[in-house]
């Protein structure tokens, strides 16, 4: 299948604000006025995004599934809880299409590989 097609099929997985779609990446975004309350709106939204992929018969792989909490304060080491998924421990930085985004939004990750 092309590119292009399965774009167009994943298209109902990533409408809204919240979640991006490249080809077979999905990322699901949430923000929130503390780090517990973006963990828990990414909980559920995470949850939902994985049971679509599941209903077009898409299944997430889990280690390919990656959790990077970006905060102002303090570096976070709490787990995120996603149904179907095994727990996901926070990263220092994650690849996203090329690009290495850690948890400061520095472009030094980046640029050092």
């Amino acid at each position: 299948m092309s590119p292009v097609l399965f774009t167009l099929y994943l298209s109902k997985v990533v409408e809204g604000r919240d979640k991006f779609g490249y080809i077979d990446d999905v990322l699901v975004k949430s923000t929130a006025s503390t780090p517990r309350a973006a963990r828990a709106l990414l909980a559920a939204k995470a949850g939902r995004t994985v049971r679509l992929l599941e209903q077009l018969h898409c299944p997430v792989a889990p280690a390919k599934s990656e959790y990077l909490l970006i905060s102002k304060g303090t570096i976070y080491s709490e787990p995120l809880r996603v149904e179907r998924l095994p727990v996901l421990r926070p990263k220092p930085a994650v690849r996203w299409l090329g690009f290495w985004i850690n948890s400061r939004l520095k472009f030094d990750t980046h640029v050092s590989h």
